[in-house]
């Protein structure tokens, strides 16, 4: 019976984009549970991710990880500003210039040159 209920309530989050983790959890139970959404549900995976940074609100990952939910969800111009907020955390946080840089690119309201900074950018602090 309690298996049944727990099943019911995933599939009840599923369909309205619910984390099925809350802030009690805390912050590192959300990020992998967001994570664990990741490719499959970006909606689920964006809400875990925002219930981090309310957790967290000086985190770049928490902000980097809701940049990727929104930027594969189609959102670039919203996932732009989320990864300028990471990076206004965190400025050599080379993940968050290369997700900026790819957003810019694929049509967020910024040029090719701002997009080929944020990139080139990106490799100079993590050039491996």
């Amino acid at each position: 019976h309690c298996i049944c209920q727990k099943a019911q309530k995933r599939i009840k989050q599923s369909k309205t984009g619910q984390c099925p983790k809350g802030p009690k959890d805390g912050f590192d139970a959300l990020i992998q549970e967001g994570s664990k959404h990741f490719g499959s549900n970006y909606e689920i995976s964006e809400h875990c991710y925002k219930l981090a940074i309310e957790a967290k609100p000086n985190n770049a990952l928490a902000y980097y990880n809701t940049g990727l939910a929104q930027l594969n969800s189609g959102r670039t111009k919203v996932a732009i500003k989320t990864f300028q907020r990471a990076l206004e955390i965190n400025p050599r946080y080379a993940e968050a210039y290369f997700g900026l840089g790819s957003a810019l690119y694929d049509g967020g309201g910024g040029s090719l040159s701002d997009a080929s900074r944020a990139l080139t950018t990106s490799v100079s602090l993590n050039p491996r």
